[in-house]
């Protein structure tokens, strides 16, 4: 059996073999023992997230003039706030935006705008959804 192996020498140490990865589908499911996806958990029972090294508070509540909201990383009790009308693809879009906003806080929220829209798209395209609490019961 013939190994997937390329040499990489401008990455890694000259002549040592690299194995490239196989891409995987956006369906993948994991494992084939694995009968179903995992269920996503709903948004709303999210109520600490890290990055970073920093955690951050996780609220979900109804939002005034604004989608999404990040306290600055140097806050103290600093929060991410998601306003609970969102729902969809826009949901997403405004998680990720705010997620970025906790990793990089530095970039420009226009910058991060764009990034959120275009990995929204993709992840969407991939089938990524949020599950409804009520789903669930």
């Amino acid at each position: 059996m013939k190994r997937n192996t390329k040499h990489l020498s401008s990455i890694y140490r000259p002549g040592v073999p690299v194995r490239i990865a196989k891409p995987t589908p956006c369906g993948y499911n994991g494992p084939t023992h694995q009968k179903e996806p995992t269920q996503m958990r709903p948004i709303e029972k999210i109520k600490t997230i890290t990055m970073r090294g920093r955690r951050y508070r996780f609220i979900v509540k109804k939002l005034s003039k604004v989608r999404g909201m990040t306290d600055h990383p140097a806050t103290k009790g600093k929060a991410v706030h998601i306003d609970s009308r969102e729902e969809g693809k826009q949901l997403l879009a405004t998680v990720l935006d705010e997620l970025i906003h906790c990793a990089v806080w530095e970039l420009e929220n226009e910058i991060v705008d764009e990034i959120s829209d275009d990995m929204a798209e993709v992840l969407w395209r991939c089938g990524l959804r949020f599950t409804e609490t009520e789903d669930l019961k």
